[in-house]
């Protein structure tokens, strides 16, 4: 099928939105065109239209200053997201670097027999992006190593070639490490090492979406959840019937600080957001009634 579709002027974009229902000042939303894509501000529009989307119609008395507050929280819930993911990401790093040394040395990130769950390409990727990564590199540290150092060693010790790691080199990493060193890390967050792995590759993809300033508020995640209910009862407490929405992946990130940040007032932040948009409905983001009941909320 060929796309048809022309593109619009300003003007024409407004009288489309105008003649599906859409209250709007005519010159206040050509400002915001100019600046915020059309095909972007599609996304927040589509839960005022009816029938669930169906239609191009929007609900009635649908307003834009409605669909531009979502907007608006929608950016800043991507702020927080970023800020926890940072501190996360940081610390799993740390650990994981930390345990694997102290198993095969500062250099033992070389041998590619130390990465037993790591094909021979994967693994070969892995190195030629940390290269890439060196070679691109103006950091003050890296320099230094060289020059001190590069007459003896080729590349640095992992605890230093870790901190150009992205969060995909991250995964890659403890992808390939040893069940071992994987227990460490899961027995330090007291969670299940496959479930761990879930939501770190879960943390890459929203830490990309807000990267990219794609929408998250009401979007669905792809992430687990530990199964043993005997030995991780709070988790059976949220409702499996919302477990792929944003609470949940807040609620993660939630339990993730308060191990690897423990002083962090992040989620102070998130409910001071919370009420300033309370004009928001949370049930789009999975959010139950009596979340801030739930074991992970409480103070």
């Amino acid at each position: 099928m060929e796309y048809s579709k022309n593109p619009l002027t300003y003007d024409e974009q407004v009288d489309l939105l105008i003649s599906r229902g859409l209250r709007v000042d005519r010159e206040t939303l050509i400002q915001i065109l100019k600046n915020v894509n059309y095909y972007r501000l599609t996304g927040y529009l589509y839960p005022f239209r009816k029938n669930f989307g169906e239609k191009d119609e929007f609900l009635e008395d649908t307003s834009f200053s409605t669909v531009w507050r979502h907007y608006t929280f929608d950016r800043q819930i991507k702020l927080l997201l970023l800020d926890a993911i940072e501190r996360i990401e940081i610390a799993l790093r740390t650990r994981i670097v930390y345990y694997f040394v102290h198993s095969f040395g500062q250099f033992g990130y070389l041998n590619f027999n130390n990465f037993p769950y790591l094909k021979k390409d994967q693994y070969d990727n892995f190195c030629l992006k940390i290269k890439d990564e060196l070679e691109r590199s103006n950091e003050v540290f890296i320099s230094h190593f060289f020059e001190k150092y590069g007459d003896k060693h080729e590349m640095p010790p992992l605890w230093i070639v870790c901190e150009l790691f992205s969060f995909g080199q991250l995964l890659t990493f403890y992808r390939g490490v040893s069940k071992e060193i994987k227990r460490e890390l899961s027995r330090d967050l007291k969670i299940p090492d496959v479930v761990l792995f879930s939501w770190l590759i879960c943390l890459n993809n929203i830490r990309n979406s807000c990267a990219h300033h794609a929408r998250v508020w009401n979007k669905n995640f792809k992430i687990k959840l530990p199964t043993n209910k005997d030995k991780y009862p709070e988790w059976f407490n949220i409702s499996r019937s919302e477990i792929n929405k944003l609470f949940v992946i807040l609620t993660v990130l939630k339990y993730l600080l308060k191990i690897t940040a423990p002083n962090s007032k992040w989620h102070k932040r998130l409910y001071s957001l919370l009420d300033e948009y309370r004009d928001i409905p949370l049930e789009n983001m999975g959010f139950p009634e009596s979340w801030k009941t739930l074991s992970f909320w409480r103070e």
